[in-house]
């Protein structure tokens, strides 16, 4: 039905809101809509503006739903960083088996997909976040070579609001503890320097 094909994409977006940035949002429920085009009422152009309301409201329930200092903290970082941002505290608030909670794999080819970027350049988006000390290398990954098996690098989610609990947004609702967050001069000097210090 139509009703269960809107709530489809409502539930597909939420998710990828989290997952990818928004340009790769719209790509795949741009794909979803055009292989059940048949099945919609909607043009294509509407499916595109209803999608684009939809991640921006997404944008808008995740800043509300930050803990006080946190929020702050998210809205100081240049807007091409914050989908980097969500991604990372998305990945560090699931449940892998193969690493500690807060701690999550990703390569750089992995990350630029979920960017929508070549891998070199998901590798520079990466680097910022660890100038930022949102998130720290734990183990630096392996190519693939002969006799042994790729492995992606691992991180450790380590953000200035450390005992934020998790799962991710938008289950937290605690109250801001003032003693979670970095000095606002330490983070607004290290956001100032971003671009300087690491491209």
């Amino acid at each position: 039905s139509v009703g269960h094909r809107n709530a489809v994409v409502v539930d597909l977006g939420k998710r990828l809101f989290h997952a990818v940035s928004p340009a790769v949002a719209m790509q795949l429920l741009t794909a979803f809509y055009e292989i059940n085009a048949p099945f919609f009422k909607d043009s294509l152009e509407q499916h595109q503006r209803e999608v684009f309301a939809m991640l921006a409201g997404c944008e808008i329930t995740f800043r509300a739903a930050l803990p006080q200092n946190e929020r702050q903290f998210y809205e100081k970082l240049p807007e091409r960083f914050r989908p980097p941002y969500r991604i990372c505290r998305d990945l560090a608030a699931r449940n892998d088996p193969r690493s500690p909670c807060s701690q999550f794999f990703m390569s750089a080819d992995s990350f630029g997909r979920r960017l929508g970027v070549s891998c070199s350049e998901g590798d520079r988006m990466l680097k910022p976040l660890v100038k930022l000390e949102i998130i720290r290398v734990v183990k630096l990954g392996e190519r693939r070579t002969a006799g042994r098996t790729p492995r992606s690098t691992e991180y450790a989610w380590i953000p200035p609001f450390r005992e934020v609990a998790f799962p991710a947004l938008p289950s937290i609702v605690a109250e801001p503890d003032e003693n979670l967050f970095a000095p606002a001069e330490t983070a607004s000097d290290k956001l100032e320097d971003l671009d300087e210090a690491v491209f």
